[in-house]
């Protein structure tokens, strides 16, 4: 999977310290059933069971399994603008 991030992003991410073990992270928030709604957040944590990690532009991305199964066959941009955000043009529908 490509993982695509802004210049914007990637400033931020360059100006920020992270603890040892502590990553950016893509997870994915579901909620719905007919009309499934997928958000995503990026925010930084440790590693999780399953976790596969991801290079992009030389940052290190995890994501999880469940999040992954949304974002495969897709290239999500991470964006920075008043906080991070994932942009991710899919939708889902579960009926």
């Amino acid at each position: 999977m490509m993982i695509h991030i802004t210049k914007e992003a990637q400033q931020k991410l360059l100006s920020i310290e992270l603890q040892d073990g502590v990553l950016p992270r893509i997870d994915a928030e579901v909620a719905g059933g007919c009309g499934l709604t997928v958000n995503y957040v990026f925010i930084f944590d440790h590693a999780r069971r399953n976790d596969t990690i991801y290079q992009s532009n030389g940052f290190p991305i995890r994501v999880d399994y469940f999040t992954k199964r949304y974002l495969e066959g897709n290239a999500p941009t991470i964006d920075y603008a008043d906080g991070f955000h994932v942009i991710n043009d899919v939708e889902f529908d579960s009926c």
